[in-house]
C-alpha cells in the first residue's frame, strides 16, 4: 500500500503531465493545497452555503465515483457485445431486467 505522500506525488505528477507547470512537480504539489468553495447539500429551504476544500481531496474522492459509474455503464454493454460475438444470449441481469436466453 503506498504511502499518503507517494499518493500525493503520484497526484502531483499527474497534475503536471496534464497542464504542464512551469516549476514542475513542486509546483503542481503546492497547486494540491489549492482551496476553493465546495456547495454544501442543503435542505429544501435553506439558503446554499460552501464549505472551503482542497483540490487534493476533492481528486482523491472523485476517482473512485468515476470508476463506479463506468463500470455501471460499461460492463452491461461488454456483456452484451461479448455474447453477440461467442453467438451466445448472455446470462443475468442488463439494463435493470433479466436477459436473453443461455444460447440464441
Amino acid at each position: 500500500m503506498p504511502s499518503p505522500e507517494e499518493k500525493r506525488t503520484a497526484c502531483a505528477n499527474h497534475l503536471h503531465r496534464r497542464f504542464e507547470f512551469p516549476g514542475g512537480v513542486e509546483e503542481a504539489k503546492a497547486k494540491l493545497d489549492t482551496l476553493f468553495l465546495q456547495p454544501k447539500m442543503r435542505k429544501k429551504d435553506e439558503e446554499q452555503q460552501y464549505r472551503p476544500e482542497k483540490l487534493y481531496k476533492v481528486l482523491r474522492q472523485s476517482w473512485p465515483r468515476l470508476q463506479r459509474d463506468l463500470e455501471k455503464v460499461m460492463v452491461p454493454a461488454f456483456m452484451g457485445q461479448a455474447g453477440h460475438w461467442l453467438e451466445i444470449g448472455s446470462r443475468g441481469r442488463v439494463h435493470e431486467r433479466n436477459n436473453m436466453p443461455f444460447f440464441s
